[in-house]
C-alpha cells in the first residue's frame, strides 16, 4: 500500500492511496491487480481498479473499474461509473452507471432507491436495471430486448 498527500487534498494527482495485489491469497483464490483512490471533491471518493484477477483452479476472473462514490450531507450516497472484464465462463462484459442516472443509496433505506445499472454480456444485447424513483422500496426492474420484468430486491 503506497499512500501519498493528504485527503483533505482535492488534487488527485498529491493525495491518492495505491493497493497492489501481488500474491494475496484467501483461501484457494488467489487475487492480483491495483487499486488507485483518490478523492476528487471534499464529498467524493473515486477508486480505479486495473488488471484485477481472481484464480483458483479451474476459473479465471478478469476485471476493471472507474467508480464515483459522494456522499452528500444527508448521508445518501450516490455512485456512478463503469467496469468490465472477463467472468468464470470467459465471457466478457461491461457494466455502466451513467453519471446521469448513480445509483442512490439513502442512509435510512435498506435498498437501493434510483440509477440505472446497464450490463452487456460480449456479443449480447444490453440489460438493464432500473432501480426506481427514490422510493425507499425493494421494488426494481429489469429489461432486455424490449421486454421488462419487475422485481423484489429480498
Amino acid at each position: 500500500i503506497v499512500s501519498t498527500g493528504k485527503w483533505t487534498t482535492l488534487n488527485p494527482d498529491s493525495g491518492y492511496v495505491d493497493i497492489t495485489f501481488s500474491g494475496y491469497k484467501v483461501g484457494n483464490i488467489t487475487y492480483t491487480g491495483k487499486i488507485h483512490i483518490t478523492r476528487p471533491t471534499l464529498t467524493s471518493i473515486r477508486t480505479v481498479v486495473t488488471n484485477g484477477h481472481c484464480a483458483a483452479g479451474t476459473w479465471n476472473i478478469d476485471y476493471a473499474a472507474d467508480k464515483t462514490v459522494s456522499v452528500d450531507a444527508n448521508l445518501t450516497a450516490t455512485i456512478y461509473g463503469t467496469s468490465s472484464g472477463t467472468n468464470r465462463a470467459g465471457v466478457g462484459f461491461t457494466v455502466n452507471t451513467p453519471q446521469s442516472s448513480p445509483l442512490v443509496k439513502k442512509v435510512d433505506c435498506k435498498w437501493i432507491t434510483s440509477g440505472v445499472l446497464e450490463l452487456t454480456p460480449a456479443g449480447r444485447k444490453t440489460r438493464t436495471v432500473d432501480y426506481g424513483n427514490g422510493t425507499c422500496d425493494n421494488k426494481a426492474t429489469f429489461t432486455v430486448n424490449g421486454n421488462t420484468i419487475s422485481f423484489d430486491m429480498d
